[in-house]
């Protein structure tokens, strides 16, 4: 919906009622850039996309989650996107020559929210429990955690992390959300509470104050807190006094929630209400994700008998005019995906030749592969029509648009589509392995090879393994050295795109929309949204 279709929806349907907030004034002015004496108080209002149970530290991956968590506890290690790991929880550490065992030197005072000391011991739990789960509880290990053998505690500020063989990517692993520092208290609890936010007691720079499932969180800042990341520019407490946040899974209800002064800050703008609400005044960053997440990708569920076949994958990824998409239906904000990593990544390898579009290519190789035209326009083959459908979740604002882009583009060839994209209770329907027939081809965030995400496993999104990407996988994440993590990583890339297992369509980015007010707003290298430097100017 364009910004204008959207105002004239907006005297329809009240937008306060929907989002549940009192309007307030969004300025029309200039961002004047950071201000010597940034302004404490105030409360902000956040619009999110969807609200996004189970929130148990161990589950943490989509953005709902790590928006969140990045706000009310602290890693070890913080990703910072310009300087790579630096000094968090963790004041320094030293790292053995063969990478298989890390010792981190805490900072000292850190507490919980709930008044317990953050100290090695309760660093020990929450490692033991990523790496270890526990039965008793309902949790297992988190799989970024494959390989973890112990923690020994040295002293109150010091721990050894012992993994089974070398692993590269340990200083990347412990600073992404899903390894934030939980207070033991929470680690007591079964997975069942756990997952429950308000449950959840971290040592942030914000508590959960009250939660209204799926509609809002609201936290409020802790006084105290003094051990922010060593590039924040806010060494100690919160400037805001509240931060609230909103959920709703409509793109144009939250652009509208900017555009009409309801929020301060909305994550997902719609592309085409870019031009419109910078020209009204608000702040559009695009937030470049390349360096923790990977391109917007069709996924092949290759043992879906529908795309078991190369050529039909190969067929379906040339049927698709990528970079007329972008330019169409999307924005400057976005880039055509040429690789299973973005362009700003260090991995990146251009493979845009194997993925350009070429529709007449497209149908012999579906004519090779034995699919043909049946009257009713739809290709088949021993009597079964080629019927497939496409899911996603909502996490991009042009999910839905994008799967009615594909439909039209492969229906030119003489596949059917049913778009199911941008349905998230469908998504968690084809998350199950036993609905793989249903599903033959998922958009969003694929995993790809990375020695931190394990894609060589079975996952929802391609449902099978390959002993080689396996191989490759082990021997990238037991690198001692970037050329060894580099030479694995790209015969993983190659493959991928060789045997049409995933076509990259656009390069990950978060498009951010607010108000010129708001200052301070951080991201991290895994695209969590921290306000505990951030403030709103008079």
């Amino acid at each position: 919906m364009t910004l204008k279709k959207k105002l004239l929806a907006l005297a329809a349907i009240p937008l306060a009622a929907v989002l549940g907030l009192s309007a307030c004034s969004s300025g029309a002015v200039e961002r004047s850039g950071s201000e010597a004496s940034p302004r404490a108080g105030g409360s902000l209002t956040y619009v999110e996309n969807s609200y996004g149970p189970p929130w148990s530290p161990h589950l943490v991956g989509p953005y709902e989650h790590s928006n969140l968590y990045v706000n009310i506890a602290d890693t070890l290690v913080y990703n910072d996107p310009k300087k790579g790991e630096v000094p968090y929880l963790a004041t320094s550490w030293d790292v053995s020559a063969d990478k298989t065992e890390y010792t981190f030197h805490l900072r000292k005072g850190v507490t919980f929210s709930d008044g317990t000391p953050l100290d090695a011991d309760a660093v020990k739990l929450n490692l033991d429990q990523l790496g270890l789960g526990d039965a008793a509880l309902g949790i297992t290990p988190l799989p970024y955690f494959s390989g973890y053998v112990s923690t020994t505690v040295e002293d109150a500020h010091t721990l050894t992390l012992k993994w089974a063989q070398p692993n590269y990517y340990t200083l990347k692993l412990l600073g992404i959300p899903a390894a934030s520092i939980i207070a033991p208290s929470t680690l007591k609890l079964p997975a069942t509470e756990q997952s429950k936010i308000q449950n959840v007691v971290g040592s942030g720079p914000f508590t959960v104050d009250s939660v209204k499932k799926n509609e809002q969180v609201v936290l409020k800042r802790r006084a105290g807190y003094d051990w922010a990341p060593s590039t924040s520019p806010n060494k100690g407490a919160a400037y805001l006094d509240t931060v609230t946040i909103k959920y709703v899974g409509d793109a144009s209800l939250r652009d509208g929630a900017l555009q009409s002064g309801q929020a301060d800050i909305v994550r997902g703008v719609y592309p085409s209400d870019e031009s419109g609400l910078r020209d009204q005044g608000d702040v559009i960053e695009s937030i470049d994700a390349s360096k923790s997440y990977y391109p917007y990708s069709i996924t092949f569920r290759v043992n879906n008998p529908l795309v078991s076949d190369v050529r039909v994958r190969e067929a379906i990824t040339r049927a698709i005019d990528t970079k007329a998409f972008v330019k169409s239906v999307l924005s400057k904000s976005y880039t055509a995906a040429a690789d299973v990593y973005g362009h700003t990544n260090a991995q990146f390898i251009d493979q845009s030749s194997k993925l350009s579009y070429d529709r007449k290519k497209a149908a012999r190789l579906l004519d090779d592969a034995g699919w043909s035209l049946g009257s009713d326009g739809v290709r088949e083959k021993d009597g079964t029509p080629l019927k497939i459908v496409i899911a996603s979740n909502q996490n991009q604002a042009f999910a839905k648009d994008f799967g009615d882009y594909v439909v039209d583009q492969l229906g030119k060839v003489g596949i059917e589509v049913e778009n199911r994209a941008g349905d998230n209770s469908y998504i968690n329907y084809a998350r199950s392995f036993d609905t793989g027939n249903q599903v033959a081809l998922h958009i969003g965030q694929g995993w790809v090879p990375d020695g931190l995400r394990n894609f060589s496993l079975k996952s929802f999104t391609n449902l099978a393994a390959d002993p080689k990407l396996t191989t490759w996988f082990q021997q990238e994440r037991s690198s001692t050295t970037a050329a060894d993590v580099r030479r694995y990583s790209s015969l993983q890339q190659k493959w991928l795109i060789d045997n049409y297992w995933v076509d990259p369509i656009v390069d990950e980015v978060q498009v951010y929309g607010s108000v010129p007010q708001l200052h301070g707003v951080r991201y991290s290298t895994d695209l969590g949204t921290s306000f505990q430097a951030a403030y709103l100017a008079k």
